[in-house]
């Protein structure tokens, strides 16, 4: 009996635990059109960088990735987004659209499916993409990895983009909200471009 017990008060713990998660993610899951332009101008020399957490995890394909994936390309714009998230998916074509533009320019962009670890999510993610003929990397992250705490710590909410450099540092300040917005994909461009 006491085990029953047990398992419901773990239960309703859990429910709270994501509760609280997912209404701090909402809260950021917004367009970004009131950005301060004056960040797309900053350059490499003005900022502290950061590494990338280290990662391992499977693309939704189901072969393996982790932080290597920077190593192919000058610069890697990675996108964390959910499948819940009405802005994530409204921008992923713009996204597309960053990754065939600067392809030949040694720049890549991936996806990391925020709420990938959910039931289902995968499946959906698939549909979501395949309907916005997404065609870069998405990618779902192992449990035991660092990057699950840098994005439990420090992406206040669902979509973020960030730049990572080929040494695994990421370039610049992380773009909250969708970069479908003027000055966000200024600031994106301007951190690519003004890094080269």
């Amino acid at each position: 009996m006491k085990k029953r017990e047990f398992n419901k008060s773990l239960r309703q713990i859990c429910v709270l635990i994501m509760v609280v998660i997912l209404s701090f993610t909402f809260v950021a899951c917004k367009d970004n059109d009131k950005q301060k332009s004056d960040e797309t101008t900053q350059s490499i020399e003005e900022q502290t960088l950061k590494n990338f957490p280290k990662f391992t995890g499977k693309t939704l394909d189901g072969s393996k990735i982790s932080n290597d994936i920077f190593k192919e390309n000058d610069f890697t714009v990675v996108n964390f987004w959910a499948t819940w998230c009405g802005p994530c998916v409204k921008e992923l074509p713009e996204l597309q659209k960053i990754s065939e533009e600067y392809k030949d320019k040694k720049v890549a962009v991936v996806g990391i499916v925020y709420d990938g670890q959910e039931s289902g999510a995968i499946d959906i993610a698939k549909k979501i993409l395949s309907e916005k003929k997404v065609k870069y990397k998405n990618i779902i992250v192992d449990f035991d990895t660092a990057l699950l705490k840098y994005m439990a710590d420090d992406i206040v909410g669902v979509p973020t983009t960030v730049v990572v450099n080929n040494k695994g540092e990421i370039v610049g300040q992380q773009i909250v909200g969708t970069i479908e917005a003027p000055e966000a994909l200024k600031q994106l461009k301007a951190i690519i471009d003004n890094n080269k």
